[in-house]
């Protein structure tokens, strides 16, 4: 999340969450718009997938945060989540 570089902030659970998940939902709300889901049930487990991979990033990086201050912050992924049609350049 640049955001939180950019600001010289630590990722934390509190603070961040409801960025991330915005963020997501956005992207989320992108690419279901480009490919439509089979049916609502897929859709609705596969956000809750990914709404639960972002809680474990975020803690994952509030962790190492913690003991390292890394000066980008996944950077590459922030990139792609941001970026969806440069993955495939």
């Amino acid at each position: 999340m640049r955001e939180i570089t950019v600001n010289k902030e630590k990722p934390t659970v509190v603070k961040h969450t409801a960025r991330i998940k915005s963020l997501l939902d956005e992207i989320i709300q992108e690419y279901r718009e480009k490919i439509p889901p089979p049916s609502e049930a897929i859709f609705a487990q596969e956000k809750k997938i990914l709404h639960k991979a972002s809680d474990i990033f975020l803690k994952t990086e509030e962790d190492r945060s913690e003991k390292y201050s890394p000066p980008f912050l996944s950077l590459p992924l922030a990139h792609k989540m941001q970026n969806p049609a440069s993955e495939n350049r």
